[in-house]
Formats: C-alpha cells, sequence, structure tokens
C-alpha cells in the first residue's frame, strides 16, 4: 500500500507576503485617491502611508503570534509538582525525538485534547486539556504526546502558527485586513493539515515509543469520551490532536476510530 501524501505547508515567509499584500493593495487604493484630490502631495503622502502601512502588516505577521492563541484558550503553564507526569513524559519523548522540550501549557477544560503551535521546533509549545490528563493512563498518555513531539520535529510549525494569527487577527485593524486573504490562508491551512497528514503522524509517534497499542488505545479512548474544547478555538482547529469542535461529523479529519484501526495494521 502506497504512502499518502500531503501538500507541504505554507512556508512563514509566503504567510507573511499574502497577509502584507491587503494593506498594500489598501495603500494604494487611498493614494489614487489623494492623488485625484490634492495632486503630487496626494502621491507622496500616499506612498508614505502605503509604505508603513505595509511595513506594520509584514511586521505583524513575522511576529510571534503564540502568546495570543495561547491568551485566548486560557493557557497556563505547566506545573513541574502537578503535572510531573506529564513533564517527565515531554522531556523523555524529547530527547528521543531529537528536539528542544516543548513549553507545556494546560488548559482546564473536560475535553480530552492536545495541540501544538510554535515560531519553530526550538520554540514551541504544547498545549493539553485537564481532561486529557485525567482520562488517559501513562502509556496511552505517553502515546499521544509522542504525535506531538513528531509533529514539532516535523518543521511546518511555524507556517501553521502564523495562518492561524493571520485568520484570527488581532483588533479592528488587523481583521479588515486579513478579511480579503483569509479565504486563500484557510485553504493553504486545510491542505497543509490534511486527512492523510493525521495517519502519517500517527504512523510517525509510534515509530518513536516503538508501541503502537499505546497510541492506538488513547485514540479509542478518546472517541468513547469528548474531544470537544469549550475555550474558543477558531482557525486553531487543524492544529489539535482531535477535532476540537464538536462537530466531528462535519469534519474532513478522518474519524478517531479508523486512525486507531490504521495503527492496528502495523
Amino acid at each position: 500500500m502506497s504512502t499518502p501524501q500531503t501538500a507541504p505547508a505554507p512556508t512563514r515567509s509566503w504567510l507573511v507576503t499574502v497577509a502584507t499584500i491587503p494593506a498594500v493593495a489598501l495603500g494604494l487604493v487611498a493614494t489614487a485617491v489623494l492623488t485625484v484630490v490634492l495632486s503630487w502631495i496626494g502621491l507622496v503622502i500616499g506612498l508614505v502611508a502605503t509604505v508603513a502601512l505595509g511595513a506594520w502588516a509584514a511586521s505583524r505577521a513575522a511576529a510571534d503570534p503564540t502568546q495570543n492563541v495561547l491568551a485566548g484558550l486560557g493557557a497556563r503553564p505547566a506545573d513541574p509538582d502537578a503535572h510531573a507526569r506529564l513533564v517527565n513524559l515531554v522531556e523523555g519523548l524529547s530527547v528521543s525525538g531529537g528536539i528542544a522540550t516543548p513549553t507545556l501549557h494546560v488548559v482546564e477544560d473536560t475535553g480530552a485534547n492536545l495541540m501544538v503551535l510554535g515560531v519553530d521546533d526550538h520554540h514551541a509549545h504544547l498545549v493539553v486539556t485537564t481532561g486529557l490528563l485525567e482520562h488517559l493512563e501513562r502509556i496511552e498518555l505517553e502515546g499521544v504526546l509522542a504525535r506531538a513531539v513528531t509533529q514539532i520535529r516535523r518543521g511546518d510549525l511555524a507556517a501553521s502558527t502564523t495562518a492561524v494569527e493571520v485568520l484570527t487577527g488581532s483588533g479592528a485593524g488587523a481583521a479588515l485586513l486579513a478579511k480579503p486573504v483569509a479565504g486563500v490562508l484557510a485553504g493553504r491551512l486545510e491542505r497543509a493539515v490534511s486527512p492523510d497528514d493525521d495517519v502519517l503522524l500517527d504512523r510517525d509517534a509510534v515509530t518513536l515509543t516503538r508501541y503502537p497499542p499505546g497510541l492506538c488505545a488513547a485514540l479509542r479512548k478518546l472517541d468513547a469520551v469528548s474531544t470537544q474544547v469549550h475555550h474558543p478555538v477558531g482557525a486553531t482547529a487543524a492544529l489539535w490532536l482531535a477535532d476540537p469542535t464538536g462537530n466531528a461529523s462535519d469534519s474532513a479529519r478522518p474519524p478517531l476510530a479508523d486512525r486507531a484501526d490504521a495503527l492496528e495494521l502495523l
């Protein structure tokens, strides 16, 4: 059976460029109007404003977007004592996976789920819900955390996280500028995190733990409980281990049961 292929994730520089286009376009329209009204003085004012607006949009898209996403989820840093099992597992898996240990965050939520994001694999953030920690046994938790480490190691976190930030926006001005390209970015993000991608990441994760039954059992358990995150997830939905919206039947991602079945074939 051939290995499914996924579209490459959009690069971070591509996303910064796309985020800048509507700002520059808006500036050029304003420049044209000012030129008609004020002649060459309006042209100069408009061009200066266009450059400034484009630079602002580019700097915003290039900045680290993770804090806005984390704040929106109400995530708090993992406690080394209260979450010792989580911390120990992630540290061990990070060494095995050859990545820097991600910063760990916990969200108070009954839904059993996790998400990874960050500007690069050296500055990654791993977010888990309290529901995930409560429902999974150690070997099951190791399986889903190995998947997160694999996702970080793959190296496309920056582009996906930047796409999320541009799509969600930050303030009315940002939302206005992002709206013309939201459909483009959403399409690229959806293709970057395709249904096949879930299967590939699951398979790669078990090569890290060398124990497919762990992740398989975790996926079946998550299928039996809710993976819905009750905090606003917005455009981050594609970055979670499983559909966090509560509308799994409408999702393009494969059902958890199907993912578990695929692991049992290994």
